[in-house]
């Protein structure tokens, strides 16, 4: 079994060959605009140069302290965390064996690293990387579910300058493939499996096909598994499976660990703060997933600025929940966590709410994180667990979506989560820019996503006109600051469309998001400009009415789009997923047990509650309970959030067999 307990076991036997200079800090140039971004004329008319932004516009500067850290993510580990709490527990992934050695007192039937142990690895891995010839700028692909191996390659890779590619383990081949060809990966790590599904025919296929790709190192996530297949079966099969005429090499991890047995002297590195560390894929539902470029800069202060609004301390301990391939768990979750020396945990290889419940009582975690349809399923599942206790959280992230108040309500009693956040943000933002406080008052922490973070910039600007709109008044929001993206890998296009550089030489990210800032400076997201519904020359906003709708009781999510119509142009339709019914179920035709939606609520109380709270435009014509029409759930990205455009989709299926009725 590969893994960091074996790590562990080989640094045991090598600790005094192994010689690894720790990468230097070097003084932060000005960052250069490496691609060509739109010239202001075209947006913002004539600027009369620098001036400060008027209390009454919608534009934003956030505060100039702290000052920023101008240095790489490597250095930081080495001065600034490795030193406070090298004894203190920083890693336990529940759905991993157990290392070597164990903090005392706890549950051992899983892996735990100490920061001091974790860095070991880190150490053993950026060794093993470098002997199989990846230096500095060479891409590192890694395709595997929740796994050490995660954070271990993201501290690894910057300490040897290479580029951190993170893949999502759901995509197709023809996707996996398409993104590896992109960034011309050089390694790839991945598990032999994803859920139930075998990789190595995948894989097997794929290293035949990218010519980039040197070596796929295979993170053995099964050996330990009763029933599951051997380390050496993994490997056996992937040999008789791959061509003799593939370039590419088959290892183990542990045969990457093994390098670090070498006295070969590891080189130090000068590696600016400006530098691109990491490659975070789009979702891609409007088309091939675009890559985003993250520097050391970038991650490294975005996770404090994270860690600051969410008040971590090293006391705390942290569920983290989402995907790791997203910035959500990647830098929300695993960095913030880090810089401050907190524990980081993870409950299980992909999202299952049950082990997160059992996770965060038997490992008394103080922080959970999860965009709004994961708490949901979390609350649903606490409603039939027993003895377990939730008393030990306090804080948490929700980011992704909305939060309403009634969803607020059940995190706090049911889960008693007091001083719960919300933060918006983007990946080409690092991701965050905006978060609210534990300590605001309520009304702003359902209503709005918070306030600006340090050494940002924001302002909303009319979507016709690109001014900037009045307080209150909506528009789309830009955001600018050092949390910006250098621009999308290898595409100059795209990223042209994407930044704006004004007459200032400030760039400036379009989100996309239909926003309005308040009196107080705090944003509200209304809703994606995309998804904006035109009824009659008249703009609706799906989010508003979906706040609307979840409120009433019965209802466990909701998906608003908009609908084709001769007279309007577009009306509203409302995808309504209902509360199970009560002690009810029946056999499904495979013989497995089904719950029943509670079926009392109807249309009629859908299209009330709209009326009875917004304008009569928002009220739906059309509302399709998931239950009525054969979906047991919404579509779902990796990240948790509903896939609208396949709900488009579904909205041109049940118009047109309605119409042929």
């Amino acid at each position: 079994m590969s893994s960091p307990g074996r790590i562990q076991r080989r640094l045991a036997c090598s600790s005094n060959q192994l010689l690894i200079s720790r990468p230097s800090a070097s003084p932060q140039p000005r960052i250069p605009t490496i691609l060509r971004h739109r010239p202001v004329s075209r947006w913002f008319g004539s600027v009369q140069g620098p001036r400060s932004p008027q209390p009454s516009e919608s534009h934003l500067m956030g505060p100039n302290k702290p000052p920023l850290f101008e240095h790489n993510l490597a250095f930081h580990w080495d001065k600034h965390i490795l030193p406070n709490y090298h004894d203190q527990p920083a890693l336990i992934s529940r759905a991993e064996p157990p290392s070597p050695t164990h903090q005392p007192g706890r549950k051992t039937g899983c892996l735990r690293l100490s920061y001091s142990q974790l860095d070991q690895s880190i150490n053993a891995v950026a060794f093993g990387l470098h002997q199989l010839g990846i230096r500095k700028g060479d891409r590192v692909g890694i395709n595997t579910p929740t796994h050490s191996i995660f954070p271990i390659l993201q501290w690894a890779t910057s300490r040897i300058g290479a580029i951190l590619a993170t893949i999502n383990p759901a995509y197709a081949p023809s996707e996996l493939a398409n993104v590896l060809k992109k960034v011309d990966c050089k390694v790839l790590f991945s598990t032999p499996s994803f859920k139930s599904k075998d990789m190595v025919p995948v894989l097997s296929s794929l290293i035949q096909e990218i010519p980039s790709l040197t070596h796929l190192v295979i993170v053995d996530n099964e050996s330990h598994q009763p029933g599951k297949r051997s380390k050496s079966e993994i490997l056996e099969k992937f040999h008789s499976t791959k061509s003799s005429s593939s370039s590419s090499s088959v290892i183990d991890l542990e045969q990457v660990i093994q390098q670090s047995s070498s006295s070969q002297q590891f080189p130090i590195l000068e590696l600016q703060a400006d530098e691109v560390i990491n490659l975070q894929f789009t979702s891609g539902t409007t088309g091939l997933p675009k890559a985003v470029s993250l520097t050391h800069r970038n991650l490294l202060n975005n996770a404090h600025h994270i860690a600051d609004r969410t008040t971590l301390t090293s006391k705390d301990s942290l569920c983290n929940v989402p995907p790791l391939f997203h910035c959500f768990g990647s830098v929300i979750g695993n960095l913030a966590s880090f810089v401050k020396g907190a524990t980081v945990v993870f409950p299980s290889e992909t999202f299952d709410p049950d082990a997160v419940i059992r996770t965060v009582s038997e490992e008394r975690c103080t922080v959970l994180n999860g965009v709004g349809t994961m708490f949901l399923a979390e609350l649903n599942v606490l409603d039939r667990m027993k003895d377990v206790d939730m008393s030990c959280l306090r804080t948490g992230v929700v980011a992704g979506s909305p939060v309403s108040a009634e969803l607020m309500n059940r995190i706090e009693d049911r889960l008693g989560i007091k001083e719960l956040t919300i933060l918006y943000g983007m990946t080409e933002t690092s991701p965050g820019t905006f978060q609210t406080r534990p300590t605001d008052e309520r009304s702003k922490r359902t209503a709005t996503v918070g306030t600006i973070y340090p050494h940002t910039q924001a302002k909303v600007v009319d979507l016709a006109t690109r001014e900037v709109v009045k307080r209150g008044q909506r528009g789309e929001l830009l955001v600018s600051g050092y949390s910006v993206q250098k621009g999308y890998w290898n595409d100059p296009l795209e990223t042209a469309k994407a930044m704006i550089t004004d007459q200032e030489g400030r760039v400036w990210m379009q989100s996309g998001d239909i926003a309005s800032i308040d009196e107080d400076g705090y944003l509200k997201i209304v809703g994606r400009a995309k998804e904006v519904i035109i009824r009659g020359g008249e703009n609706l906003y799906p989010v508003v009415i979906e706040n609307c709708i979840i409120k009433l009781d019965g209802v466990v999510s909701v998906a608003v789009v908009g609908a084709k119509d001769e007279f309007y142009g577009e009306v509203v339709g409302a995808f309504v997923k209902r509360k199970p019914a009560s002690s009810k179920s029946h056999s499904s035709p495979s013989g497995s047990e089904r719950t029943t939606a509670d079926q009392s609520v109807t249309e009629e109380d859908i299209r009330s509650i709209v009326k009875t709270n917004m304008a009569g435009a928002n009220i739906p014509k059309y509302v399709w309970f998931l239950d009525s029409i054969g979906q047991v759930d919404f579509p779902m990205t990796g990240s948790g959030k509903i896939k609208k455009t396949e709900l488009a989709l579904w909205v041109q299926d049940l118009l047109s067999n309605h119409q042929n009725l």
